[in-house]
């Protein structure tokens, strides 16, 4: 993954527009599986969004408040995954890639509509949880 994470840093996708890479401070987390992030050379947040992720919507309000624990305040390095200007993957500062790391908590889905090269992973992080009844997953089974 870290040679994909280098790729796109380096200019690999073909985009025009957006940044490729953003480094900043989490300030907010959006109900669509977006975060309002302050960039370090910016005054004014942007969005970007968690890409190739999905919250069914029977989850949105408990998986958006698990997330906003984890990163609001938090430093985060996002780097453009390829498929559209905002979305993003996201690196927090231990290097932690939280796209696949939420998937893996059960906190968030795989859209295999819409997932790129992290797909494999993210949809075997998000199957092995929903077997292992982690997160939200729990959660649902529990209710």
């Amino acid at each position: 993954m870290l040679a994909v994470a280098l790729w796109f840093i380096a200019g690999g996708d073909s985009l025009s527009t957006g940044p490729r890479r953003l480094i900043g401070q989490v300030i907010a987390v959006n109900d669509d599986l977006s975060l309002m992030v302050r960039a370090d050379d910016a005054t004014r947040p942007r969005r970007i969004t968690l890409a190739q992720l999905r919250w069914p919507d029977e989850w949105r309000g408990r998986a958006k408040r698990r997330l906003e624990q984890q990163v609001v305040n938090q430093p985060v390095t996002a780097v453009r995954d390829g498929q559209s200007p905002d979305a993003m993957l996201v690196y927090l500062s231990d290097g932690l890639l939280l796209n696949e790391a939420m998937c893996d908590a059960g906190d968030a889905q795989c859209d295999e509509q819409h997932a790129g090269l992290l797909r494999p992973w993210l949809t075997r992080a998000h199957r092995w949880a929903k077997r292992d009844g982690r997160g939200l997953w729990g959660e649902t089974e529990a209710q």
